[in-house]
């Protein structure tokens, strides 16, 4: 597998060629890595959700966690908060978490929020593309209705209700969900921020299907996980357009990992098969083989039937 030779910055994130890969050696270096990290099904199948076992990161402290408990607390207290205080209440939260991500940022060294760098032009012009698309969620722009679903759903710090505990309630997915939702990806499509085609994604996944099916089991059990959430966004300008100074002239493209985009589309699958029976003939919208062409028809037909019963209607107190 050889790397993409450019001549200049790179303009996409397209960096394996993989014309003239060995698959076969391709192979052996996956069971190789594979058994080098000692990462087996049982392996997978064995992770619980245990705070204590969770992996600690090396430049993690006590202050640390201080800190990040301090931050989960006053935005806890915001649900209970009277209205006379709400707003006092979201000041502190909002300055005791940007006190711990400052914190955080400094002890691992990556920049903190905010932080410029020396192309301050195109600093800002990311922080307004982002800030425009990709909102914070604050708790102080919430509504009663979103307030309720905060309190519900954000209340403690209990893990999740999980399938385990529910038993007959999702049965675990097999290989034909991987591979049918391994069809719906163009043989072309551009890779994430690891720069891996859907080809090299492939030849690990099937060359221990049993072990992705117990990673996908397990997001299954209790959630995504978040490694697989990390994507890169592509800007792409809006043709004719006389003035590009506002971020809505701009069309974004969100490339995520092969690995995480797999898992959601079994998921989107699964809730398909718990939502469909209970929805609506009439629901056209986000449905398959329902769209604005038989939305148009059904409004038609019902316009037609209506105005028919109205014309017998008409014609028939004429006759009395």
């Amino acid at each position: 597998m050889d790397t993409k030779s450019t001549f200049g910055p790179p303009s996409g994130t397209r960096v394996y060629n993989t014309a003239k890969t060995r698959w076969f050696e391709f192979g052996a270096a996956i069971d190789g890595s594979l058994t080098e990290r000692a990462l087996i099904v049982e392996v997978v199948k064995s992770v619980g959700s245990n705070l204590e076992r969770r992996l600690k990161l090396p430049w993690w402290s006590a202050e640390l966690e201080g800190l990040k408990r301090d931050a989960r607390t006053k935005k806890r207290r915001i649900r209970n908060a009277a209205l006379s205080r709400r707003e006092h209440v979201v000041r502190e939260y909002i300055k005791a978490k940007e006190f711990y991500e400052k914190a955080a940022a400094e002890e691992s060294g990556e920049k903190p929020r905010g932080f410029l760098t020396p192309n301050r032009l195109l600093d800002e012009s990311v922080t307004l593309l982002a800030e425009t698309f990709f909102s914070d969620d604050r708790v102080d722009t919430d509504d009663l209705h979103y307030t309720a679903i905060r309190r519900r759903t954000d209340g403690d710090d209990q893990p999740p209700v999980t399938s385990g505990d529910l038993p007959g309630v999702d049965s675990p997915f097999i290989g034909a969900k991987v591979k049918n939702a391994l069809k719906t990806f163009h043989h072309r499509k551009a890779p994430s921020i690891d720069g891996f085609t859907l080809d090299i994604y492939q030849a690990a996944i099937f060359r221990d299907l049993e072990l992705f099916l117990a990673l996908a089991n397990k997001c299954l059990e209790w959630g995504f996980l978040r490694a697989w959430k990390v994507s890169v966004i592509n800007v792409i300008p809006k043709l004719s357009k006389d003035n590009y100074a506002p971020s809505l002239p701009y069309r974004l493209i969100n490339l995520f990992l092969v690995l995480g985009k797999t898992v959601k589309i079994m998921l989107l699958g699964r809730f398909q098969w718990h939502l469909l029976p209970k929805m609506q003939e009439t629901q056209f919208g986000f449905t398959t083989q329902h769209g604005t062409k038989d939305a148009l028809h059904d409004l038609t037909t019902c316009t037609l039937v209506l105005q028919h019963q109205l014309n017998q209607q008409h014609h028939n107190y004429v006759i009395q």
